[in-house]
Protein backbone atom coordinates (compact mmCIF):
# COMPACT_ATOMS: atom_id res chain seq x y z
CA UNK A 1 0.00 0.00 0.00
CA UNK A 2 1.66 3.21 -1.13
CA UNK A 3 1.85 6.47 0.80
CA UNK A 4 -0.89 8.00 -1.38
CA UNK A 5 -3.55 5.70 0.04
CA UNK A 6 -3.39 7.62 3.30
CA UNK A 7 -4.62 10.82 1.70
CA UNK A 8 -7.84 12.19 3.10
CA UNK A 9 -7.42 10.59 6.51
CA UNK A 10 -7.76 13.16 9.27
CA UNK A 11 -6.23 12.80 12.74
CA UNK A 12 -3.08 11.23 11.27
CA UNK A 13 0.17 12.98 12.11
CA UNK A 14 2.86 13.77 9.57
CA UNK A 15 5.21 11.53 11.56
CA UNK A 16 2.84 8.59 11.21
CA UNK A 17 2.47 9.20 7.48
CA UNK A 18 6.23 9.27 7.10
CA UNK A 19 6.72 6.11 9.17
CA UNK A 20 4.06 4.25 7.18
CA UNK A 21 5.70 5.22 3.90
CA UNK A 22 9.16 4.23 5.17
CA UNK A 23 7.79 0.93 6.49
CA UNK A 24 6.09 0.24 3.18
CA UNK A 25 9.30 0.86 1.23
CA UNK A 26 11.35 -1.31 3.60
CA UNK A 27 8.83 -4.15 3.20
CA UNK A 28 9.09 -3.92 -0.58
CA UNK A 29 12.81 -4.76 -0.48
CA UNK A 30 12.59 -7.44 2.23
CA UNK A 31 12.84 -10.79 0.34
CA UNK A 32 10.54 -12.83 2.59
CA UNK A 33 7.87 -10.15 2.78
CA UNK A 34 8.05 -9.67 -0.99
CA UNK A 35 7.28 -13.37 -1.40
CA UNK A 36 4.27 -13.10 0.90
CA UNK A 37 3.08 -9.93 -0.89
CA UNK A 38 3.31 -11.69 -4.22
CA UNK A 39 1.28 -14.63 -2.93
CA UNK A 40 -1.41 -12.30 -1.55
CA UNK A 41 -1.63 -10.22 -4.73
CA UNK A 42 -2.05 -13.33 -6.88
CA UNK A 43 -4.49 -15.19 -4.65
CA UNK A 44 -6.40 -12.43 -2.88
CA UNK A 45 -6.25 -9.46 -5.21
CA UNK A 46 -5.48 -5.86 -4.24
CA UNK A 47 -7.05 -4.26 -1.16
CA UNK A 48 -9.20 -1.15 -1.63
CA UNK A 49 -7.89 2.25 -0.57
CA UNK A 50 -8.88 3.65 2.87
CA UNK A 51 -10.18 6.71 1.02
CA UNK A 52 -13.17 4.58 -0.06
CA UNK A 53 -13.79 3.44 3.51
CA UNK A 54 -11.78 2.20 6.47
CA UNK A 55 -11.52 -1.32 7.80
CA UNK A 56 -10.01 -0.75 11.26
CA UNK A 57 -7.62 -3.56 12.19
CA UNK A 58 -6.32 -3.84 15.74
CA UNK A 59 -2.71 -4.98 15.43
CA UNK A 60 -0.95 -6.96 18.11
CA UNK A 61 2.37 -5.60 19.32
CA UNK A 62 3.61 -8.63 21.19
CA UNK A 63 3.13 -11.68 19.00
CA UNK A 64 4.57 -12.80 15.73
CA UNK A 65 2.13 -14.60 13.47
CA UNK A 66 -0.93 -12.32 13.57
CA UNK A 67 0.55 -10.06 10.84
CA UNK A 68 0.47 -13.09 8.55
CA UNK A 69 -3.08 -14.11 9.46
CA UNK A 70 -4.60 -10.67 9.94
CA UNK A 71 -3.29 -9.35 6.61
CA UNK A 72 -5.07 -12.17 4.77
CA UNK A 73 -8.34 -11.68 6.65
CA UNK A 74 -8.14 -7.89 6.23
CA UNK A 75 -7.59 -8.23 2.48
CA UNK A 76 -10.62 -10.50 2.14
CA UNK A 77 -12.87 -8.41 4.38
CA UNK A 78 -11.67 -5.21 2.70
CA UNK A 79 -12.71 -6.52 -0.69
CA UNK A 80 -16.15 -7.47 0.59
CA UNK A 81 -16.71 -4.18 2.42
CA UNK A 82 -15.02 -1.91 -0.11
CA UNK A 83 -12.75 -0.66 2.66
CA UNK A 84 -9.00 -0.28 2.97
CA UNK A 85 -7.32 -1.87 6.02
CA UNK A 86 -5.84 0.60 8.53
CA UNK A 87 -3.94 -0.62 11.60
CA UNK A 88 -4.08 0.76 15.14
CA UNK A 89 -3.17 -0.17 18.71
CA UNK A 90 -4.50 2.04 21.50
CA UNK A 91 -2.56 0.42 24.33
CA UNK A 92 1.01 1.35 23.42
CA UNK A 93 2.62 4.75 22.95
CA UNK A 94 4.56 3.67 19.86
CA UNK A 95 4.52 0.87 17.32
CA UNK A 96 8.10 -0.34 16.67
CA UNK A 97 9.43 0.26 13.17
CA UNK A 98 9.88 -3.48 12.57
CA UNK A 99 6.22 -4.09 13.28
CA UNK A 100 5.15 -1.11 11.17
CA UNK A 101 7.26 -2.49 8.34
CA UNK A 102 5.73 -5.93 8.41
CA UNK A 103 2.13 -4.78 8.69
CA UNK A 104 2.69 -1.95 6.22
CA UNK A 105 4.26 -4.23 3.66
CA UNK A 106 1.29 -6.59 3.99
CA UNK A 107 -1.21 -3.82 3.37
CA UNK A 108 -2.10 -2.63 6.88
CA UNK A 109 -0.44 0.73 7.62
CA UNK A 110 -0.39 1.44 11.36
CA UNK A 111 -1.78 4.97 11.63
CA UNK A 112 -2.92 5.23 15.23
CA UNK A 113 -1.42 4.31 18.61
CA UNK A 114 -2.39 5.33 22.14
CA UNK A 115 -4.22 8.67 21.85
CA UNK A 116 -3.25 11.76 23.81
CA UNK A 117 -5.90 14.07 25.27
CA UNK A 118 -6.68 17.18 23.24
CA UNK A 119 -7.92 19.01 26.37
CA UNK A 120 -6.25 17.48 29.43
CA UNK A 121 -8.00 19.80 31.91
CA UNK A 122 -11.45 18.92 30.56
CA UNK A 123 -10.60 15.20 30.59
CA UNK A 124 -9.53 15.39 34.25
CA UNK A 125 -12.68 17.30 35.17
CA UNK A 126 -14.92 14.74 33.45
CA UNK A 127 -13.07 11.82 35.04
CA UNK A 128 -13.22 13.38 38.49
CA UNK A 129 -16.98 13.83 38.14
CA UNK A 130 -17.41 10.18 37.17
CA UNK A 131 -15.13 8.99 39.98
CA UNK A 132 -17.06 11.00 42.58
CA UNK A 133 -20.09 8.76 42.09
CA UNK A 134 -18.18 5.53 42.77
CA UNK A 135 -18.68 4.28 46.33
CA UNK A 136 -18.87 0.52 45.77
CA UNK A 137 -17.60 -2.08 43.32
CA UNK A 138 -21.05 -2.26 41.76
CA UNK A 139 -20.94 1.51 41.18
CA UNK A 140 -17.71 1.02 39.25
CA UNK A 141 -19.06 -1.94 37.29
CA UNK A 142 -22.12 0.10 36.22
CA UNK A 143 -20.07 3.13 35.16
CA UNK A 144 -20.88 4.56 31.72
CA UNK A 145 -19.30 7.28 29.63
CA UNK A 146 -22.10 8.65 27.53
CA UNK A 147 -24.09 5.56 26.57
CA UNK A 148 -21.10 3.21 26.57
CA UNK A 149 -20.63 0.85 29.52
CA UNK A 150 -16.98 1.04 30.60
CA UNK A 151 -17.00 0.04 34.28
CA UNK A 152 -16.46 -3.67 33.72
CA UNK A 153 -13.64 -2.90 31.28
CA UNK A 154 -11.95 -0.63 33.84
CA UNK A 155 -12.36 -3.27 36.55
CA UNK A 156 -10.78 -6.06 34.48
CA UNK A 157 -8.02 -3.81 33.15
CA UNK A 158 -7.14 -2.75 36.70
CA UNK A 159 -6.88 -6.38 37.87
CA UNK A 160 -4.87 -7.46 34.85
CA UNK A 161 -2.34 -4.64 34.75
CA UNK A 162 -1.79 -4.38 38.50
CA UNK A 163 -1.77 -8.13 39.14
CA UNK A 164 -4.31 -8.01 41.94
CA UNK A 165 -7.27 -10.27 42.65
CA UNK A 166 -9.77 -7.62 43.74
CA UNK A 167 -10.26 -3.89 44.20
CA UNK A 168 -10.25 -2.68 47.78
CA UNK A 169 -12.51 0.08 49.12
CA UNK A 170 -9.44 2.32 49.40
CA UNK A 171 -8.57 1.74 45.74
CA UNK A 172 -12.08 2.65 44.60
CA UNK A 173 -11.50 6.25 45.65
CA UNK A 174 -7.76 6.21 44.98
CA UNK A 175 -5.56 7.72 42.24
CA UNK A 176 -5.09 4.50 40.29
CA UNK A 177 -8.79 4.00 39.60
CA UNK A 178 -9.03 7.70 38.71
CA UNK A 179 -6.19 7.23 36.19
CA UNK A 180 -8.04 4.38 34.48
CA UNK A 181 -11.20 6.48 34.33
CA UNK A 182 -9.19 9.30 32.73
CA UNK A 183 -7.76 6.87 30.18
CA UNK A 184 -11.24 5.57 29.47
CA UNK A 185 -12.53 9.11 28.86
CA UNK A 186 -9.63 9.75 26.46
CA UNK A 187 -10.31 6.48 24.60
CA UNK A 188 -14.05 7.22 24.45
CA UNK A 189 -13.46 10.72 23.06
CA UNK A 190 -11.01 9.32 20.49
CA UNK A 191 -13.48 6.61 19.47
CA UNK A 192 -16.29 9.18 19.11
CA UNK A 193 -14.15 11.53 17.04
CA UNK A 194 -12.79 8.72 14.86
CA UNK A 195 -16.30 7.43 14.16
CA UNK A 196 -17.43 10.95 13.22
CA UNK A 197 -14.48 11.90 11.02
CA UNK A 198 -13.63 8.59 9.31
CA UNK A 199 -15.65 6.42 6.96
CA UNK A 200 -15.39 3.30 9.12
CA UNK A 201 -17.04 0.28 7.54
CA UNK A 202 -16.05 -2.31 10.18
CA UNK A 203 -13.61 -3.12 12.98
CA UNK A 204 -11.54 -6.29 13.24
CA UNK A 205 -10.69 -6.44 16.92
CA UNK A 206 -8.03 -8.18 18.95
CA UNK A 207 -9.37 -11.13 20.97
CA UNK A 208 -9.18 -9.15 24.22
CA UNK A 209 -12.30 -7.06 23.72
CA UNK A 210 -12.88 -6.91 27.45
CA UNK A 211 -10.15 -4.40 28.40
CA UNK A 212 -10.44 -0.62 27.98
CA UNK A 213 -7.91 -0.38 25.13
CA UNK A 214 -10.02 -2.72 23.02
CA UNK A 215 -13.57 -2.78 24.36
CA UNK A 216 -14.38 0.94 24.47
CA UNK A 217 -13.83 1.44 20.74
CA UNK A 218 -15.66 -1.79 19.89
CA UNK A 219 -18.68 -0.95 22.02
CA UNK A 220 -18.85 2.61 20.71
CA UNK A 221 -18.81 1.50 17.07
CA UNK A 222 -21.25 -1.35 17.72
CA UNK A 223 -23.71 1.08 19.31
CA UNK A 224 -23.92 2.82 15.91
CA UNK A 225 -24.46 -0.43 14.04
CA UNK A 226 -20.91 -0.64 12.66
CA UNK A 227 -19.92 -4.34 12.40
CA UNK A 228 -17.30 -5.34 14.95
CA UNK A 229 -15.51 -8.61 14.37
CA UNK A 230 -13.33 -10.51 16.78
CA UNK A 231 -10.02 -11.87 15.55
CA UNK A 232 -8.51 -15.07 16.92
CA UNK A 233 -5.07 -16.18 15.75
CA UNK A 234 -5.42 -19.92 16.19
CA UNK A 235 -7.87 -22.53 15.03
CA UNK A 236 -7.94 -26.17 14.01
CA UNK A 237 -6.67 -25.39 10.50
CA UNK A 238 -3.76 -23.31 11.76
CA UNK A 239 -5.15 -20.06 10.36
CA UNK A 240 -6.65 -17.07 12.09
CA UNK A 241 -10.41 -16.65 12.19
CA UNK A 242 -12.79 -13.73 12.44
CA UNK A 243 -15.97 -14.13 14.45
CA UNK A 244 -18.80 -11.70 15.08
CA UNK A 245 -17.93 -10.08 18.35
CA UNK A 246 -19.73 -7.14 19.86
CA UNK A 247 -23.22 -6.12 20.81
CA UNK A 248 -24.29 -2.93 22.50
CA UNK A 249 -24.16 -4.57 25.93
CA UNK A 250 -20.56 -5.47 25.27
CA UNK A 251 -20.32 -9.26 25.00
CA UNK A 252 -16.93 -10.15 23.54
CA UNK A 253 -17.94 -13.65 22.52
CA UNK A 254 -20.14 -15.46 20.06
CA UNK A 255 -23.78 -15.85 21.06
CA UNK A 256 -23.09 -18.89 23.24
CA UNK A 257 -26.57 -18.66 24.78
CA UNK A 258 -27.92 -19.59 21.33
CA UNK A 259 -25.80 -22.74 20.92
CA UNK A 260 -28.63 -25.16 21.69
CA UNK A 261 -31.18 -23.52 19.39
CA UNK A 262 -28.57 -23.05 16.65
CA UNK A 263 -27.64 -26.74 16.78
CA UNK A 264 -31.28 -27.71 16.24
CA UNK A 265 -31.30 -25.71 12.99
CA UNK A 266 -28.47 -27.78 11.46
CA UNK A 267 -29.10 -30.58 8.99
CA UNK A 268 -29.10 -34.20 10.17
CA UNK A 269 -25.79 -34.78 8.43
CA UNK A 270 -24.19 -31.73 10.10
CA UNK A 271 -25.46 -32.82 13.50
CA UNK A 272 -24.19 -36.38 13.19
CA UNK A 273 -20.74 -35.41 11.93
CA UNK A 274 -20.52 -32.63 14.52
CA UNK A 275 -21.36 -34.96 17.41
CA UNK A 276 -18.75 -37.49 16.24
CA UNK A 277 -16.13 -34.76 15.95
CA UNK A 278 -16.93 -33.46 19.43
CA UNK A 279 -16.84 -36.91 21.04
CA UNK A 280 -13.48 -37.74 19.50
CA UNK A 281 -12.07 -34.39 20.63
CA UNK A 282 -13.32 -34.90 24.19
CA UNK A 283 -11.87 -38.39 24.47
CA UNK A 284 -8.48 -37.18 23.25
CA UNK A 285 -8.48 -34.32 25.75
CA UNK A 286 -9.32 -36.56 28.70
CA UNK A 287 -6.43 -38.84 27.75
CA UNK A 288 -4.05 -35.90 28.14
CA UNK A 289 -3.71 -34.83 24.50
CA UNK A 290 -2.70 -31.19 24.08
CA UNK A 291 -5.47 -28.93 22.82
CA UNK A 292 -4.60 -25.31 21.98
CA UNK A 293 -8.27 -24.38 22.20
CA UNK A 294 -8.10 -25.14 25.93
CA UNK A 295 -4.51 -24.67 27.13
CA UNK A 296 -1.49 -24.19 24.86
CA UNK A 297 1.43 -26.54 25.61
CA UNK A 298 -0.03 -28.17 28.75
CA UNK A 299 -2.89 -30.50 29.65
CA UNK A 300 -4.90 -30.72 32.87
CA UNK A 301 -5.42 -34.46 32.25
CA UNK A 302 -3.28 -37.54 31.71
CA UNK A 303 -0.39 -38.46 33.96
CA UNK A 304 0.13 -36.36 37.08
CA UNK A 305 1.20 -36.34 40.71
CA UNK A 306 -1.08 -39.04 42.18
CA UNK A 307 0.92 -39.57 45.40
CA UNK A 308 -0.16 -36.15 46.71
CA UNK A 309 -3.75 -37.42 46.87
CA UNK A 310 -3.03 -40.35 49.21
CA UNK A 311 -4.50 -38.61 52.33
CA UNK A 312 -7.78 -37.95 50.52
CA UNK A 313 -8.07 -41.53 49.28
CA UNK A 314 -8.32 -42.62 52.92
CA UNK A 315 -10.86 -39.93 53.81
CA UNK A 316 -14.35 -41.42 54.19
CA UNK A 317 -16.16 -38.10 53.71
CA UNK A 318 -17.72 -37.11 50.37
CA UNK A 319 -15.08 -35.44 48.17
CA UNK A 320 -15.97 -32.10 46.58
CA UNK A 321 -13.64 -30.45 44.06
CA UNK A 322 -13.22 -26.73 43.48
CA UNK A 323 -11.41 -25.47 40.38
CA UNK A 324 -10.12 -21.96 40.86
CA UNK A 325 -9.44 -19.38 38.17
CA UNK A 326 -6.60 -17.02 37.27
CA UNK A 327 -7.59 -14.28 39.66
CA UNK A 328 -6.92 -11.29 37.38
CA UNK A 329 -7.93 -12.76 34.03
CA UNK A 330 -11.01 -11.15 32.43
CA UNK A 331 -13.59 -11.79 35.13
CA UNK A 332 -16.35 -9.95 33.25
CA UNK A 333 -15.80 -11.38 29.79
CA UNK A 334 -19.36 -12.74 29.70
CA UNK A 335 -22.68 -10.93 30.01
CA UNK A 336 -23.09 -10.91 33.78
CA UNK A 337 -21.48 -12.04 37.05
CA UNK A 338 -22.89 -12.91 40.46
CA UNK A 339 -19.69 -11.73 42.15
CA UNK A 340 -17.50 -8.74 41.37
CA UNK A 341 -14.43 -10.93 40.83
CA UNK A 342 -12.99 -14.42 41.28
CA UNK A 343 -11.65 -13.48 44.72
CA UNK A 344 -15.13 -12.68 46.03
CA UNK A 345 -16.49 -15.92 44.54
CA UNK A 346 -13.83 -18.16 46.05
CA UNK A 347 -14.08 -16.51 49.48
CA UNK A 348 -17.85 -16.90 49.53
CA UNK A 349 -17.50 -20.53 48.49
CA UNK A 350 -14.80 -21.22 51.11
CA UNK A 351 -16.82 -19.60 53.89
CA UNK A 352 -19.87 -21.72 53.13
CA UNK A 353 -17.83 -24.87 52.46
CA UNK A 354 -16.14 -24.55 55.87
CA UNK A 355 -19.56 -24.95 57.48
CA UNK A 356 -20.04 -28.41 55.92
CA UNK A 357 -18.49 -31.76 56.80
CA UNK A 358 -17.31 -32.66 53.33
CA UNK A 359 -13.75 -33.18 52.10
CA UNK A 360 -13.20 -30.06 50.02
CA UNK A 361 -10.21 -30.07 47.63
CA UNK A 362 -9.29 -26.82 45.87
CA UNK A 363 -7.01 -26.72 42.84
CA UNK A 364 -5.42 -23.56 41.34
CA UNK A 365 -5.70 -22.91 37.62
CA UNK A 366 -3.00 -24.75 35.60
CA UNK A 367 -2.63 -21.85 33.12
CA UNK A 368 -0.41 -20.08 35.66
CA UNK A 369 2.33 -22.49 34.50
CA UNK A 370 2.25 -21.14 30.96
CA UNK A 371 5.33 -19.38 29.65
CA UNK A 372 5.28 -15.63 30.36
CA UNK A 373 2.75 -15.80 33.21
CA UNK A 374 5.21 -15.59 36.09
CA UNK A 375 3.48 -12.62 37.74
CA UNK A 376 0.07 -14.26 37.38
CA UNK A 377 1.49 -17.41 38.97
CA UNK A 378 2.88 -15.38 41.87
CA UNK A 379 -0.52 -13.75 42.35
CA UNK A 380 -2.18 -17.17 42.37
CA UNK A 381 0.29 -18.50 44.93
CA UNK A 382 -0.27 -15.47 47.17
CA UNK A 383 -4.05 -15.84 46.96
CA UNK A 384 -3.95 -19.57 47.66
CA UNK A 385 -1.76 -19.02 50.71
CA UNK A 386 -4.20 -16.43 52.06
CA UNK A 387 -7.08 -18.86 51.52
CA UNK A 388 -5.15 -21.67 53.17
CA UNK A 389 -4.61 -19.56 56.27
CA UNK A 390 -8.18 -18.26 56.37
CA UNK A 391 -9.89 -21.62 55.81
CA UNK A 392 -7.86 -24.34 57.58
CA UNK A 393 -10.63 -26.94 57.25
CA UNK A 394 -10.27 -26.96 53.45
CA UNK A 395 -7.58 -28.71 51.41
CA UNK A 396 -5.45 -26.93 48.80
CA UNK A 397 -3.46 -28.94 46.27
CA UNK A 398 -0.95 -28.17 43.52
CA UNK A 399 -2.16 -27.03 40.11
CA UNK A 400 0.12 -29.73 38.66
CA UNK A 401 -2.02 -32.58 40.00
CA UNK A 402 -3.87 -34.13 37.08
CA UNK A 403 -7.65 -33.96 36.89
CA UNK A 404 -7.46 -37.62 35.87
CA UNK A 405 -6.04 -38.40 39.30
CA UNK A 406 -8.74 -36.30 40.98
CA UNK A 407 -11.43 -38.32 39.22
CA UNK A 408 -10.05 -41.45 40.92
CA UNK A 409 -11.29 -39.97 44.21
CA UNK A 410 -14.84 -40.37 42.86
CA UNK A 411 -15.91 -36.79 43.73
CA UNK A 412 -19.51 -36.15 44.70
CA UNK A 413 -19.49 -32.81 42.84
CA UNK A 414 -17.29 -30.02 41.50
CA UNK A 415 -17.50 -26.21 41.54
CA UNK A 416 -16.25 -23.59 39.09
CA UNK A 417 -17.39 -20.18 37.92
CA UNK A 418 -17.13 -20.94 34.21
CA UNK A 419 -14.12 -23.18 33.58
CA UNK A 420 -13.90 -25.97 31.01
CA UNK A 421 -14.28 -28.47 33.87
CA UNK A 422 -17.97 -27.61 33.63
CA UNK A 423 -18.21 -30.01 30.70
CA UNK A 424 -15.11 -32.12 31.36
CA UNK A 425 -16.18 -33.25 34.85
CA UNK A 426 -19.78 -33.61 33.70
CA UNK A 427 -18.59 -35.94 30.93
CA UNK A 428 -17.11 -38.17 33.64
CA UNK A 429 -20.41 -38.19 35.53
CA UNK A 430 -19.55 -35.57 38.16
CA UNK A 431 -22.29 -32.97 38.89
CA UNK A 432 -20.78 -29.51 38.34
CA UNK A 433 -21.97 -26.23 39.85
CA UNK A 434 -21.24 -23.08 37.81
CA UNK A 435 -21.88 -19.48 38.80
CA UNK A 436 -23.18 -16.56 36.75
CA UNK A 437 -23.21 -16.33 32.96
CA UNK A 438 -20.86 -18.46 30.82
CA UNK A 439 -20.78 -20.47 27.56
CA UNK A 440 -22.49 -23.54 29.13
CA UNK A 441 -25.53 -21.55 30.23
CA UNK A 442 -27.79 -22.78 27.41
CA UNK A 443 -27.50 -26.43 28.46
CA UNK A 444 -28.63 -28.34 31.54
CA UNK A 445 -25.74 -30.74 32.13
CA UNK A 446 -24.64 -28.44 35.00
CA UNK A 447 -26.26 -26.79 38.01
CA UNK A 448 -26.19 -23.07 37.17
CA UNK A 449 -26.17 -20.84 40.27
CA UNK A 450 -27.50 -17.42 39.27
CA UNK A 451 -27.57 -15.85 42.76
CA UNK A 452 -25.55 -16.07 45.96
CA UNK A 453 -28.50 -17.78 47.64
CA UNK A 454 -28.62 -20.48 44.96
CA UNK A 455 -24.87 -21.05 45.25
CA UNK A 456 -25.09 -21.30 49.05
CA UNK A 457 -27.85 -23.92 48.81
CA UNK A 458 -25.84 -25.98 46.30
CA UNK A 459 -22.74 -25.84 48.53
CA UNK A 460 -24.76 -27.15 51.46
CA UNK A 461 -25.97 -30.08 49.30
CA UNK A 462 -22.63 -30.68 47.55
CA UNK A 463 -22.67 -34.36 48.57
CA UNK A 464 -26.04 -35.06 46.94
CA UNK A 465 -26.29 -33.07 43.72
CA UNK A 466 -27.17 -36.04 41.57
CA UNK A 467 -28.47 -35.22 38.12
CA UNK A 468 -28.97 -36.85 34.73
CA UNK A 469 -26.09 -35.80 32.53
CA UNK A 470 -26.50 -36.15 28.78
CA UNK A 471 -23.24 -36.75 26.90
CA UNK A 472 -25.11 -35.88 23.73
CA UNK A 473 -25.78 -32.40 25.13
CA UNK A 474 -22.13 -32.05 26.07
CA UNK A 475 -21.16 -33.01 22.51
CA UNK A 476 -23.61 -30.43 21.15
CA UNK A 477 -21.92 -27.79 23.29
CA UNK A 478 -18.40 -28.93 22.30
CA UNK A 479 -19.23 -28.87 18.62
CA UNK A 480 -20.90 -25.47 18.71
CA UNK A 481 -18.27 -23.83 20.91
CA UNK A 482 -15.03 -25.27 19.53
CA UNK A 483 -15.86 -26.13 15.94
CA UNK A 484 -19.03 -24.65 14.45
CA UNK A 485 -18.68 -21.09 15.72
CA UNK A 486 -15.08 -20.86 14.53
CA UNK A 487 -16.10 -21.92 11.04
CA UNK A 488 -19.40 -20.09 10.72
CA UNK A 489 -19.83 -17.63 13.56
CA UNK A 490 -22.87 -17.04 15.71
CA UNK A 491 -24.17 -13.55 15.61
CA UNK A 492 -25.02 -11.37 18.56
CA UNK A 493 -28.16 -9.25 18.11
CA UNK A 494 -28.06 -5.58 18.99
CA UNK A 495 -30.49 -2.70 18.83
CA UNK A 496 -29.43 -1.64 15.35
CA UNK A 497 -28.88 -4.90 13.47
CA UNK A 498 -31.11 -7.67 12.25
CA UNK A 499 -31.96 -10.59 14.58
CA UNK A 500 -29.59 -13.59 14.69
CA UNK A 501 -29.45 -15.95 11.71
CA UNK A 502 -30.63 -13.35 9.20
CA UNK A 503 -28.82 -13.41 5.89
CA UNK A 504 -29.69 -10.07 4.32
CA UNK A 505 -26.89 -8.72 2.17
CA UNK A 506 -25.98 -5.93 4.59
CA UNK A 507 -26.20 -7.89 7.85
CA UNK A 508 -23.02 -8.71 9.77
CA UNK A 509 -23.96 -12.38 9.43
CA UNK A 510 -23.95 -12.14 5.64
CA UNK A 511 -20.70 -10.18 5.55
CA UNK A 512 -18.96 -12.69 7.79
CA UNK A 513 -20.29 -15.75 5.99
CA UNK A 514 -18.97 -14.43 2.69
CA UNK A 515 -15.60 -13.53 4.19
CA UNK A 516 -15.28 -17.00 5.72
CA UNK A 517 -16.26 -18.59 2.42
CA UNK A 518 -13.54 -16.58 0.70
CA UNK A 519 -11.10 -17.54 3.45
CA UNK A 520 -11.75 -21.24 2.88
CA UNK A 521 -10.68 -20.74 -0.73
CA UNK A 522 -7.25 -19.35 0.19
CA UNK A 523 -5.51 -22.73 -0.04
CA UNK A 524 -4.76 -23.52 3.63
CA UNK A 525 -2.09 -26.12 2.83
CA UNK A 526 -0.30 -23.70 0.55
CA UNK A 527 -0.47 -21.02 3.23
CA UNK A 528 0.89 -23.38 5.87
CA UNK A 529 3.83 -24.27 3.62
CA UNK A 530 4.50 -20.60 2.97
CA UNK A 531 4.39 -19.88 6.71
CA UNK A 532 6.98 -22.59 7.39
CA UNK A 533 9.18 -21.36 4.58
CA UNK A 534 9.23 -17.75 5.70
CA UNK A 535 9.63 -18.61 9.41
CA UNK A 536 8.84 -15.00 10.24
CA UNK A 537 8.08 -15.74 13.88
CA UNK A 538 11.70 -16.56 14.69
CA UNK A 539 12.73 -13.10 13.54
CA UNK A 540 10.05 -11.35 15.58
CA UNK A 541 9.68 -13.20 18.86
CA UNK A 542 12.70 -11.69 20.62
CA UNK A 543 12.44 -7.99 19.72
CA UNK A 544 8.66 -7.88 20.12
CA UNK A 545 8.70 -10.02 23.25
CA UNK A 546 11.20 -7.72 24.95
CA UNK A 547 9.23 -4.66 23.87
CA UNK A 548 6.02 -6.11 25.28
CA UNK A 549 7.62 -6.84 28.66
CA UNK A 550 9.13 -3.37 28.76
CA UNK A 551 5.85 -1.58 28.10
CA UNK A 552 3.81 -3.82 30.42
Amino acid sequence: MGGGTNAGLGMVTFRNRFLCLAAFLWGRIHPELRELQKWMDVNLGPAPSPVQGILLCEVQIYTAWPPFYLSIIARLAGRKLGAGPVGFNLQFEKAPFLLRSIYGALGIPILWTKPKPENAAEIKKTAAGLAAGIKTKNDLLRLKIGKVLVGDLIYDTFLRENFVATISDEELSGPRILRYIEESVILHEWAKKTAQEQKIRALIQDHQGFYIYHGILGRHLASFGIPVFNYVDRDSAGLGKVIWSQEQSGSSHNAYWLYSSAFKKLSTKEKESGLRMAEQSMKRRLKGALDDKILPDISAYGEGRVADLAPYQKDKRPVVLVFMHEFNDAVHCYRSCVFSDFWEWINFLCQEASKTDFCWILKPHPATNLLGRDRMKKLSQTCVEKLRQSYPRLNFISEKISNTALLQLRPASAFTMYGTVAHEMAWSGVPVVTCGDHPHIGFDFNHHAKTEQQLKALIQRADSLRMRISKKQICEYLFMHYFFQQQHGLFVPNLTSQPPFTTTESSPASILNQVLTMQKETKPKELAALKRKIALSEKLDNPLGSLYKKQR
